[in-house]
């Protein structure tokens, strides 16, 4: 047999045992409380000054801290409600907060890996947020939760569609700021 008949023999088990281990990824459906047509507009945005924390097992993580404020200024931004500025009085402030599974997860893969995905894993990245609102002269909070499931291999997948890895912290910052801009407005603030 030729090295081309080998390959064309091949390829469908190759192809086959990859899509066994290739990781679908979702942002869970249930902590989805508001959209943004649920949003007041003002006829003019409120300036407020972002600031942000991002915890990874109770300590600070700089760079997915940078990601995360990049992520909420712009849906911040796109709301039509606020308009962040550096110099600006009143200020939202986010924080998230995770605590990492690195280890397990790691041991786990392995088993998935030697089983060529049969035996399958899954993964929820839980996160605690908070949202705060301070004008000068009255501060609110409010705290919230959401998950981004992964599984990997031959394990039952939770409800909702699959969305890109790289997107699905987006996809739950973005729920969250809304969550928390409908829910400052229903409490009387940035009306």
């Amino acid at each position: 047999m030729n090295i081309r008949t080998t390959f064309i023999l091949t390829l469908p088990l190759v192809l086959a045992v990859a899509a066994c281990v290739k990781p679908h990824t979702y942002v869970s459906p249930d902590y989805r409380k508001h959209s943004s047509s649920s949003l007041s507009i003002p006829a003019q945005p409120h300036s407020v000054r972002l600031e942000t924390a991002f915890l990874l097992n109770g300590k600070p993580a700089e760079a997915a801290n940078r990601r995360f404020a990049a992520e909420a200024a712009d849906v911040l931004n796109g709301s039509s409600v606020v308009r962040t500025s550096d110099n600006a009085p009143a200020v939202i402030k986010l924080t998230a907060a995770t605590d990492s599974q690195r280890g397990k997860a790691a041991a786990k893969g392995l088993a998935t890996g030697l089983t060529f995905g049969l035996a399958g894993n899954r993964f929820d990245d839980n996160y605690r947020f908070e949202c705060s609102y301070n004008d000068g002269t009255t501060a609110h909070s409010e705290t919230y939760n959401h998950a981004v499931t992964t599984v990997i291999g031959n394990k039952q997948a939770p409800q909702g569609t699959p969305v890109k890895t790289k997107t699905a912290f987006a996809d739950v910052t973005a729920q969250i700021v809304t969550n928390c801009l409908v829910d400052l407005q229903q409490k009387g603030f940035l009306r």
